[in-house]
């Protein structure tokens, strides 16, 4: 039909987007690494291609910015190719609320600011409920469907990446009490709106993202996750840079057995030094344990030692 991909296979250009999950989750850091790789135009969680390096808004609707930027700090150390000229943060939504029509300008208006005249090719609005006041009503809903679209319009064309929650589902006696059943909170007019939904769910390993509708018949019907702590990112599971998965296999063969080096993981893992250093943030720098005289890094593993 003729529908571009911003992100190949996870995100179309200029249509918006949503990821609802319940709460504590993660939708923040995936949604700051979507933000993240996207700019250095990696794939993002190791396979969804970018057509070119993006540049990207990012807005928090709630909270203080240093929590935001904590986050992103440190994927920014595992990302090197990440472009700060092309990438802004902006709190400026947290004084807007979009119940009106007059609310929704206003807003409109305070982001194109923001964007001091860049031609932005992704937007993130993390989460939607706190200027929206509750999406419960139908008219809540189309307030925010009038403000995607006119920030659309304002910005030339923009895809737009959203989080929302879920509602709290029902308790399954079967299982334990657990609760089943959560889907996207709030009016149809929500989901008629956007063309891609995501529900995030939490796994074992990380997480996981289910299509939950697709307009145009190209999103991913669910993605697996990896959540690695360190660095706050997530990967698809089996398609994490080969580096990263020796490196990590050398330091567990190092468990308790002493210190080593860079250069011991270069021989060992048979690696360059620039594919080593785009893996070291999240797979050395935890087991850093001291420097030597020569400002050699020693690295440890010591999870089995008593």
């Amino acid at each position: 039909d003729g529908i571009a991909f911003l992100i190949e296979d996870f995100m179309f250009k200029y249509h918006p987007h949503m990821i609802f999950a319940a709460d504590g989750v993660g939708k923040t850091y995936l949604l700051i690494q979507t933000g993240v790789q996207g700019n250095a135009g990696v794939p993002i969680f190791g396979k969804f291609q970018c057509q070119r390096p993006l540049t990207v808004l990012y807005a928090p609707t709630e909270r203080h910015e240093s929590e935001p930027l904590s986050r992103l700090y440190a994927m920014v150390q595992a990302t090197p190719a990440f472009d700060w000229d092309r990438f802004i943060l902006t709190t400026i939504l947290q004084e807007h609320s979009l119940t009106t029509e007059t609310g929704v300008i206003q807003a409109v208006s305070a982001l194109n600011r923001a964007r001091r005249d860049m031609v932005i090719d992704l937007l993130i609005v993390d989460p939607v409920y706190p200027i929206i006041g509750g999406l419960s009503s139908d008219d809540g809903a189309r307030q925010l469907a009038d403000f995607d679209r006119r920030i659309g319009i304002a910005f030339g064309g923009v895809s737009g990446l959203y989080s929302h929650h879920t509602n709290r589902g029902t308790r399954d006696p079967n299982q334990g009490g657990k609760r089943v059943g959560e889907d996207i909170y709030g009016s149809r007019f929500i989901s008629a709106h956007f063309t891609g939904l995501y529900h995030m769910e939490q796994t074992d390993e990380g997480s996981s993202l289910k299509r939950k509708k697709d307009s145009h018949s190209g999103l991913a019907k669910i993605i697996q996750l990896r959540f690695v702590e360190e660095t706050g990112l997530s990967w698809v599971i089996d398609h994490e840079p080969p580096s990263a998965v020796a490196v990590r296999k050398y330091v567990t063969s190092m468990s308790g057995k002493g210190e080593f080096t860079r250069k011991d993981v270069m021989k060992e893992c048979r690696l360059g030094l620039s594919q080593l250093k785009r893996v070291e943030p999240t797979e050395l720098r935890p087991y850093m344990v001291r420097k030597g005289t020569n400002n050699e890094t020693f690295y440890a593993n010591r999870v089995h030692q008593k």
